[in-house]
């Protein structure tokens, strides 16, 4: 994917946090991580995923897609919770979910070949995406004919987040 306001559901996210004014971080603080819209959130402990390196430090490294389950997706925010007090919600990253990519055969035509395609809303030969190709909403097939690639690469809008380009090298 290109970019970086983005993760991946499958990919791990590292971030710090910085104490400002009169906060200082201890080992008994946690971090909550939700979707803006709502759903699921996940706590990230001292010593699970949180560590405090020191009173003004705290670093925080999670897989939020598995902790948010499946069908998370979306922008993420995150926030301090100190002695059961939450503290106000921040903007973190957003969070999409890919196809499983099995491969692209062009001979008269091009096939994109894979799984839950359903989560690509565009698929186009070129980064301008002028001949890019919808996918219905819903798409239940494994195949999908696509444009055939101008320069090796084929360029997809998920649908979590259509702002995110993620590229296709395709061979041959």
């Amino acid at each position: 994917m290109a970019g970086d306001t983005a993760i991946a559901q499958d990919a791990r996210i590292t971030f710090s946090l910085r104490a400002d004014g009169t906060t200082r971080f201890a080992a008994g603080d946690s971090v909550e991580i939700g979707a803006v819209a709502g759903g699921p959130t996940m706590t990230v402990a001292s010593g699970c995923g949180l560590t405090v390196q020191d009173e003004r430090i705290a670093v925080i490294s999670v897989e939020p897609g598995k902790a948010l389950g499946v069908s998370a997706h979306g922008p993420l925010r995150w926030r301090l919770v100190q002695n059961g007090v939450a503290g106000d919600w921040v903007p973190l990253t957003s969070l999409v979910r890919i196809p499983a990519l099995a491969g692209v055969t062009c001979k008269d035509a091009c096939k994109l070949a894979g799984s839950e395609l359903f989560l690509i809303e565009s698929v186009a030969g070129n980064a301008g995406f002028a001949d890019a190709v919808r996918v219905p909403e819903g798409f239940p097939g494994a195949t999908l004919a696509v444009p055939k690639p101008v320069d090796g690469t084929l360029y997809l809008k998920l649908r979590d987040d259509p702002g995110v380009t993620a590229t296709v090298a395709v061979k041959g």
